[in-house]
Order: structure tokens, then sequence, then C-alpha cells
């Protein structure tokens, strides 16, 4: 029977998940020490599922018997390994529930998921497109992005060969990462086709395996932490550095389902806005923050296909909001149906009584709704988020539902002719 070579922390209903992969020699319950118990600890982490994920690499005499045709089992390369991580984060019983997936390597484990998502963009009809949607962050540790010097008789291990500085494998890995992906696009917006894939980098500061130039290499997020190249991804407590940085790129990639904080409120918002691809419905008439109006707007102009439905709940309290509403009209005209359908919906529903003031911001994924808050009177500090489809597909008709019921609003005189009701 074969070996299991993962096993998932679940925690119930989470949309985020934590990917760890091990390097060479190493195992996946071994590798990570306490650190994916670590995350179980930390209550800010609790919107995060943690999956640990292993794959042959130890040699053992089974593995030299491939030696002799049909004898033994055969060592898997690195690209074997990558499409094997793709397929698994893709299979419903192990990561295909996530819509947020932040990827973790520990040295050769980099690697793998450098190869994964590279093979991932250059063959998109090969592989499930969706993944590549769904990797919010890569965080590696210890991983030699230029490679390693290597004694001539580890070369015979076909992983430890990839992972040689003097061979073809790390130097078109690396020349293929710098050709397809944009770790820190100008503006938010990746260049020359470029996809946008976050990276943070974890050197070990007695690390005499992985020079800290090979781990850094190009990247730009670089931090330091103490330990080996063995003890860097073992953190012995949450106070570690490597511990640390983890939680912090974590949290600024994901979405909790519970969000507290004005700040964590709008930084949610935009991000449902920016991943928006199919769909994208707003309801709400207080809307006044710049980056989140002005992300709304540059991603109706990078998406021509995208359906928005902007649906006010009374007049707009904010000129702001009256000013974004004339610039959609600038961006898309609702009588445009060149795309053979209708991309923009502009409304208002004006009966308060039959429908209080309610404040949503979806995409064909995921939605925000803000709750009533727990820090104060008027304030926006608590929303919820929700991943599930039923759920979604609920708040979007709900959406629909105010635009078909209340008045259009998709003229820029009807909209000059709004009255602006400032909060008193």
């Amino acid at each position: 029977m074969p070996e299991s070579h993962f096993y998932r922390i679940k925690r119930g209903g989470n949309q985020a998940a934590i990917v760890f992969v091990h390097g060479l020699f190493g195992h996946y319950r071994q590798t990570w020490g306490e650190f994916p118990f670590l995350v179980t600890q930390d209550t800010s982490l609790n919107h995060c599922d943690i999956i640990c994920w292993g794959y042959p690499s130890k040699l053992r005499v089974r593995h030299l018997c491939s030696l002799m045709p049909f004898v033994g089992d055969r060592m898997p390369t690195v690209t074997d390994v990558a499409n094997a991580l793709n397929s698994d984060l893709n299979n419903p019983e192990i990561g295909c529930d996530y819509t947020d997936l932040v990827l973790v390597g520990h040295s050769l484990g980099g690697l793998v998921i450098k190869k994964m998502i590279i093979a991932a963009l250059q063959n998109p009809t090969q592989t499930n497109p969706d993944l590549l949607n769904r990797i919010r962050r890569v965080v590696l540790y210890a991983t030699p992005s230029e490679g390693v010097q290597l004694p001539i008789l580890c070369k015979a291990h076909p992983q430890a060969k990839d992972l040689a500085c003097d061979e073809n494998f790390v130097n078109q890995l690396q020349t293929k990462w710098s050709d397809c992906v944009d770790e820190v696009p100008p503006n938010g917006t990746p260049t020359g086709g470029k996809r946008y894939i976050p990276v943070t980098v974890v050197v070990g500061l007695e690390d005499n395996a992985v020079t800290r130039d090979s781990a850094k290499s190009f990247h730009h997020d670089v931090e330091t932490a103490s330990g080996n190249h063995t003890e860097v991804c073992k953190p012995p407590d949450r106070d570690h550095t490597s511990f640390q940085v983890l939680k912090d790129r974590v949290l600024k990639s994901t979405v909790p389902r519970l969000i507290c904080g004005a700040g964590a409120v709008m930084t949610a918002n935009i991000q449902i806005v920016q991943r928006a691809a199919d769909r994208l419905f707003v309801a709400g008439s207080r809307s006044r923050d710049e980056k989140y109006l002005g992300a709304i707007e540059e991603q109706l102009k990078k998406h021509p296909d995208l359906i928005h439905y902007r649906v006010l709940i009374g007049p707009p309290r904010h000129a702001i909001l009256k000013d974004h509403l004339l610039k959609l009209l600038q961006i898309r005209s609702p009588d445009d149906l060149s795309k053979g359908y209708k991309t923009i919906h502009m409304g208002m529903f004006a009966n308060e009584y039959l429908q209080p003031e309610i404040f949503l911001c979806g995409n064909e994924s995921s939605v925000l709704a803000v709750l009533p808050p727990m820090t104060g009177i008027g304030e926006f500090t608590t929303a919820a988020f929700f991943t599930d489809p039923e759920l979604v597909d609920s708040y979007l008709r709900l959406t629909k539902d105010l635009y078909n019921k209340g008045r259009k609003i998709e003229t820029v005189d009807s909209v000059k002719e709004l009255s602006v009701k400032e909060n008193p």
C-alpha cells in the first residue's frame, strides 16, 4: 500500500490554506518541527488550514533497485514532484476547496513550488488555470534559487542534481521565473504580460548549505532568521522570526472570516475588487475611500468583460461617491452591448424602510458584508467574509434585486441630479 504523503489540519469552513513543502531528504511531518502547530495556536491565523505535503526524496534500497528494469521504485525528478503538487492542490480531497493558498517551501521545496508555477503559466491548458488565481503568496526558507555547490557523488540523486548551480535546471528556472513572474509590480499592475506573485525569502543566519546570495537571488522581500539550514524552518516558538515572517505575510495575503478594524475592512474590500474577473457587485451609499473607489475604476478598465453592479441604498452620502459614479459612466456605457450583454448596472434603492442600508462588496468567488461595529456607533470596523458559493450567489441575487426594484441611474444627467446627503 502506498505511504501517505501529506497531512492536513482542517478547522472547518476555512477558505485559506498554508501549504508546507519540504526539501531534499526531508519529510512532510519531520521537516517543519512544531511550525504547523504554532500556526494553529495563533488566533489571528484561525482562518487558515494547514497542509504539510511530501514526496519521495530519501534514497532507499528499493530506489537503487530501479537501476534494474521493472524492479523497485523510480526516484521522481523535481519536475515530476512539481506536477504531483499541482495535481494534489487541484484534488478535492487535498487542496481544491481553498480560494487562498500560501505556498511555503524549504530548500528544494521552494524550487518545486517555482517549477509548478512556471509550468502552470507556460501550459495553462494542461493544468488547472484556477490554481494560479488561488496562489496569494510564496514564502521560501533557505531555498537555493541560484543553486548550490554539490559533491559529484550527490549528483547521482536526480533531485540533488537539479540543485547544483552548474546544472541547467536551476539556471533555466531562474530565467523563466524572471520572464513570467512580477513579484513587485509598479502601481500593483504586472508589466509585460507577467503574473503577479509576491515572494518572500527567509535566509538562515547560520546556513552553511545555501549561501545568502543564492537564497536572496533577485528577490526583493528578504528576511533573515536565526538558525542553520534545517533549523530556520523549525521555529521553536511564535516569537521566532521565521514564524513572525510567515504570519505577517499570510495576514497580508489572505482574508479572515471575521475582519476587525477599519483599515482591515478596507484592505479586504480592495482585495475583492482586484480579484474580480467575471463580476463585481457593490451595495451601499457611504463609500469615500479613494483607493477603494479607484481600484474599482481600474478593474473595470483592466477587464472589459467584467460585469459590474453598483447599487446605492438611498442617496450618496459623500460627493466623492457621486464623482465615482460619473467616472464609471466614462469607463463604461450601459447602452454598450458589444460584448453581447450589458456590462454595467447602476441604480438606487430609495426605500430605506423596506431595506435599511447594507454594505456589500463581492466578486465571483467571495463577498464581504459589513456587520454592526464592535468598536463604536457609526464606525465601519467589522465585517464577515464569505466564500461559500451559495452565500456569494445569494448576496449577488440580493444586489440584483435591489437594482431591478430601484431607480436606474445610468446616464450622466441622472447621476448629476442626485443630491448628496451628507452624514449628520
